[in-house]
């Protein structure tokens, strides 16, 4: 598990969608038996460090080790990358974790992304094991991501709040019900934010402008803000452009601007 950056990634973020970048589940472990995750129990195989990975794992869906380590270093102060580094390899060693592996042809740098495994809820009953998570696509691996960097720099600023991952709001418009997708749900003080995160496929442009009609129609039944995290700076001039008339209520940031800045600052800079 490395928490360094190749080179090519440090020019763009992480986050971002690169040609010939694909994902693949790793090798499953073997099932182990139930006399052996006994075994394990009684031994304290699982320890108060290895329970929090795998509750922060459960709500997150999938989360790559900088972020655990993030997310880690808000409840355990002193917590070094080796001791993660130690801990998240034994959980996936029996099963507890599974590892997805991101690679591409031109960088030898493998990068991991986890996800819960078949056995984590023995140890914790809200942890479910999903073959649909190990099948994901890299697109949406990467918006699931981008999201969770959102989250993490709100939960850094703001401390503990209540959020939600990807969901579906329901509008009214004319006697008919629209969907809207979220990449994520925000409930920090009085405001609730939803995330909406714009990677560089194809039609992410046109898909955005449909999603701002929807958005429209969202702030005029609650009291709410949308941001909507780009790739980069060149995604958002393009994406701020068709904002127009919800200024007020649309904040467009990117990856790198959210990772320098804060989650709390890009809010800001649109009042």
């Amino acid at each position: 598990m490395s928490f360094t950056e190749n080179k090519a990634f440090k020019q763009r973020s992480p986050y971002a969608i690169f040609e010939d970048e694909v994902c693949r589940a790793d090798t499953m472990r073997s099932l182990i038996s139930d006399k052996e995750l006994n075994y394990l129990k009684r031994n304290q195989f699982i320890g108060a460090l290895e329970l929090h990975i795998i509750r922060i794992v459960t709500q997150f869906k999938l989360i790559n080790a900088k972020q655990l380590y993030d997310l880690l270093c808000l409840q355990y102060k002193n917590i070094t990358k080796y001791q993660l580094d130690v801990s998240v390899k034994k959980l996936c060693n029996k099963s507890f974790l599974h590892r997805i592996v991101m690679s591409r042809k031109d960088v030898c740098t493998l990068r991991y992304v986890y996800a819960i495994g078949i056995h984590a809820h023995t140890v914790f009953p809200e942890a479910v094991f999903s073959t649909d998570v190990l099948c994901m696509d890299i697109h949406r691996l990467k918006r699931t991501l981008a999201t969770n960097q959102l989250v993490i720099s709100a939960l850094k600023e703001y401390g503990p709040f209540n959020f939600s991952s990807s969901g579906i709001k329901l509008l009214k418009d004319k006697g008919m019900t629209r969907l809207f997708s979220y990449d994520s749900l925000l409930h920090i003080d009085d405001m609730s934010y939803y995330a909406l995160v714009l990677r560089k496929v194809p039609d992410w442009e046109k898909n955005f402008c449909d999603s701002l009609e929807l958005i429209g129609i969202l702030t005029r039944e609650e009291v709410c803000k949308i941001v909507a995290v780009c790739e980069d700076s060149e995604q958002s001039d393009t994406a701020s452009m068709h904002i127009t008339d919800l200024n007020d209520y649309v904040i467009v940031v990117y990856d790198r601007e959210l990772h320098l800045n804060g989650f709390k600052s890009c809010v800001e800079k649109n009042k």
